[in-house]
């Protein structure tokens, strides 16, 4: 068996100015339990919390599990920070709103 050239993507690492896959946070997918549940606004500013590092991972499930077992109907901003603070995270700000950008 040849050993695969220097430059071939056998032996390659990531291109100059990515970042290796190992670094990057696991993406959540809502299952289909959680579908429908949180509003667009509330599942996103979650995630973006975790994405950005302010709130680890298993804070983030924590307060999904929480809104799911304590909540009836959608799980808005307005919920979503009552979770934060019930569970004595700081990472939600009462002020705390965003747009979406498409």
């Amino acid at each position: 068996m040849r050993d695969p050239l220097p430059d071939s993507p056998a032996t390659a690492g990531p291109p100059t100015g990515s970042v290796a896959p190992s670094v990057l946070p696991p993406l959540r997918v809502q299952g289909p339990h959680e579908r429908g549940r949180f509003t667009t606004e509330a599942w996103g500013f979650l995630f973006s919390l975790y994405h950005s590092g302010a709130m680890p991972a298993a804070e983030v499930e924590r307060i999904v599990e929480r809104g799911l077992l304590h909540i009836e109907g959608r799980i808005g901003m307005a919920e979503l920070r009552a979770l934060a603070d019930d569970s004595g995270s700081e990472t939600v700000p009462p002020d705390a709103g965003f747009a979406l950008h498409h």
